[in-house]
């Protein structure tokens, strides 16, 4: 389980992703600038190979990673970062799916976006999770988070 106990093993952005995972502060952006495919690798086995623990509320987690841009930034980043970090999720199951989002119904997806205002591309990762135990009483309330809603 990727969780606040192993954090202490990881280090750098692998630590920082399953802590804000746990603490569902993922707002913010992650850069890959200056990762190669072996660190993308590195960083994917650490973070997206098991299910990471979240707030039971929302129950899911996003992650926005910032793959590559225009020409200010285009040097910041390999030009195969995308293409190796697709690849290593590809590896634990992770599909594509351009109509992702943050419900838990896409637990395993991914997509791509180019923002061309700022001018930069990201890959926003939805990874596999395991909400905590929700204490709170629920008092036969409608679910505002699911599809069906």
């Amino acid at each position: 389980m990727a969780s606040l106990a192993n954090a202490m093993e990881l280090s750098g952005l692998s630590k920082t992703l399953v802590e804000n995972a746990a603490t569902n502060d993922t707002t913010d952006p992650y850069s890959l600038s200056n990762y190669n495919a072996d660190r993308i690798n590195k960083l994917v086995d650490d973070v997206f190979s098991k299910k990471l623990k979240v707030p039971a509320k929302p129950g899911m987690v996003r992650f926005t990673f910032i793959i590559g841009g225009g020409k200010k930034v285009r040097e910041k980043y390999d030009p195969a970062c995308q293409k190796n970090l697709t690849a290593a999720l590809r590896k634990y199951n992770f599909e594509d799916d351009q109509g992702a989002a943050l419900l838990p119904e896409c637990a395993g997806k991914y997509k791509t976006q180019h923002d061309t205002n700022l001018n930069l591309k990201y890959v926003h990762v939805f990874p596999f999770v395991e909400p905590e135990e929700d204490d709170s009483n629920n008092n036969g309330g409608e679910d505002t988070m699911s599809k069906q809603f």
